[in-house]
């Protein structure tokens, strides 16, 4: 049984978060969320916090053994005007923020601070290269969100608490995100690859990422970023092609043009047309070992009906 008092979650009812928290309840933790609102749940506490207001509810932070922030409007849900920009950074930095100065300013046992983060953090479009964590962060604007939202993460260090920041690529489940998206258009047999077809996608099976994440809380030893990716990525073309493959639906070969999607998404189509390589190997150094390394088999255990 885990001696931690709690794992704090920030973002904890999104798709990562919920997953999160199932896997960390089974292996015995004592999970609780904060939350923009009051809810009821006999197996996980919700603390209240408002970014705006700069509030987090008494006793969130001292009961704490671990925080996992998760926190952080979805990149891809809307048009990247100038005020969803602001709102994209506000919901990570200053929610990140907001924790540092409840952690400053609050006795705490606070042993580490898990942070989400984002493969593009090395820009939406990086070629064929293969990016290690080591290697500078993008100048488009995915990247340098990236870069500050980790920035932000890593100042916690500055409270001797143990930060882990996890790159996370696309995180694919039955339950939401990039994947459920695009289900409707592949069930309706229009599964076709995007621009060239030839970028990269680092991708990674929910699970797998969860699992990324209860390691970094429970390897004291993690420190620092990864890249929080399957170890085999695949191209855009091969991607939509499985996903038919799995669903028993036509594969389109003549693909999207990328100036029908810059159309209908404007600047957020930079991040699907592009792609990115990443290295995992310094999180397999860490005794990392992934369930679903390949394209393939994720899919089939995402899409294999349960009885």
């Amino acid at each position: 049984m885990p001696s931690s008092p709690h794992i704090l979650i920030a973002g904890g009812t999104g798709l990562i978060g919920t997953r999160l928290t199932e896997l960390l309840l089974e292996k015995g933790y004592s999970v609780a969320h904060l939350s923009r609102s009051p809810r009821t749940d006999r197996k996980v506490r919700t603390y209240v916090w408002n970014i705006e207001d700069g509030y987090i509810q008494e006793g969130a932070v001292e009961q704490a053994g671990h925080i996992v922030q998760l926190a952080g409007a979805n990149i891809g849900e809307k048009r990247w005007t100038d005020s969803r920009k602001k709102e994209l950074a506000k919901s990570r930095i200053e929610s990140t923020r907001l924790l540092y100065d409840a952690l400053k300013n609050t006795p705490h046992q606070v042993k580490s601070f898990i942070s989400a983060s984002g493969i593009n953090f090395y820009g939406s479009n990086t070629g064929n290269r293969i990016m290690r964590e080591d290697d500078p962060a993008g100048e488009d604007f995915i990247g340098r969100l990236c870069k500050a939202w980790e920035a932000g993460a890593l100042k916690m260090e500055e409270l001797r608490i143990r930060v882990v920041a996890l790159r996370s690529g696309l995180a694919l489940s039955r339950e939401g995100g990039f994947l459920k998206a695009l289900l409707p258009v592949v069930k309706a047999g229009l599964s076709a690859p995007v621009g060239l077809g030839k970028q990269y996608l680092s991708w990674i099976h929910v699970d797998d990422l969860c699992r990324m994440y209860i390691q970094a809380i429970e390897d004291d030893s993690m420190r620092g970023v990864f890249n929080a990716a399957a170890p085999h990525p695949v191209i855009n073309r091969e991607f939509m092609k499985q996903l038919a493959k799995s669903l028993k639906r036509p594969f389109i070969v003549p693909p999207v043009p990328g100036f029908a999607l810059k159309l209908i998404l404007g600047e957020v189509a930079d991040s699907i047309l592009g792609g990115v390589r990443a290295s995992t190997a310094k999180i397999e150094s860490m005794g990392f070992r992934f369930l679903y390394p390949h394209l393939e088999e994720a899919l089939f255990e995402i899409f294999t009906d349960r009885k």
